[in-house]
């Protein structure tokens, strides 16, 4: 990887044709997508966000306000842009990427073609479970939850107390955003697990109401996580779309 601290670029081996920007989910970082280089079309650049906090942004402090996420983003990408552009965030990091695609258009900055949410409620429909307030133990038991079986990580004391704050912090800026009411111009796409036992199919699908350009909803085998169970099959689907976008534009 390459690039600045808030981004970090994974090209291909042809000349760039499109850009896919990626936003990880709450206690996630930029490795979490590394996979997808190999599954992507090689004209398709790969563009993931680096929150604070963590792998090597770790001895900055998360932030806690999703704006702040989304700002930070805003700055970065401007620079890394070299192509017509899509966006792709999954769980916490479709809250960014809808944040991202506002704070975009009030600094005149490009759009992108479309923004892809994943396995996240749309922005008026967050539930508050107060994760911010749960102890290590209680937000260890939601990873799991999430996972879909042990994650693995309180076998490491020190690895588990620290995910445990980072997961805090970062749904500490999910259960605390506060969005605008407009519904963004640009086209949308919701990926979600058929299993997954946070957010159903249904209420990924509300998505909908967010958007003024096109709606379309794809449900993989899988539980929250889909996109790991099914990696092949979810980078597939966007290429799809990419390639679809890339003959209409």
């Amino acid at each position: 990887m390459t690039g600045s601290a808030w981004l970090k670029r994974l090209p291909g081996e042809s000349p760039v044709r499109q850009q896919l920007l990626c936003l990880p989910h709450a206690g996630g970082g930029a490795s979490s997508f590394r996979p997808w280089r190999q599954l992507l079309p090689p004209e398709v650049e790969l563009l993931v966000v680096q929150y604070p906090g963590r792998e090597d942004r770790i001895g900055e402090p998360a932030l806690t306000e999703l704006a702040e996420l989304a700002e930070g983003v805003a700055g970065a990408l401007p620079e890394a842009l070299d192509a017509p552009y899509t966006v792709f965030g999954h769980s916490m990091g479709a809250l960014v990427g809808y944040e991202l695609v506002n704070v975009l258009r009030q600094n005149g900055f490009p759009a992108p073609r479309r923004l892809i949410v994943s396995s996240q409620f749309p922005p008026g429909l967050l539930p508050d479970r107060g994760v911010r307030d749960f102890g290590d133990e209680a937000v260890l038991d939601l990873v799991d939850w999430l996972a879909g079986g042990s994650s693995g990580i309180r076998a490491d004391s020190r690895l588990s107390a620290f995910v445990a704050a980072l997961v805090r912090a970062d749904y500490e800026a999910v259960e605390t955003y506060r969005p605008g009411t407009a519904a963004i111009t640009v086209p949308v796409s919701a990926f979600c697990g058929a299993g997954d036992p946070a957010v159903s199919p249904d209420e990924v699908a509300g998505w909908a109401a967010w958007c003024r350009a096109g709606f379309d909803r794809t449900v993989f085998p899988g539980g929250h996580f889909y996109l790991r169970e099914s990696a092949a099959e979810t980078v597939a689907a966007i290429t799809g779309i990419l390639r679809r976008e890339d003959v209409l534009a």
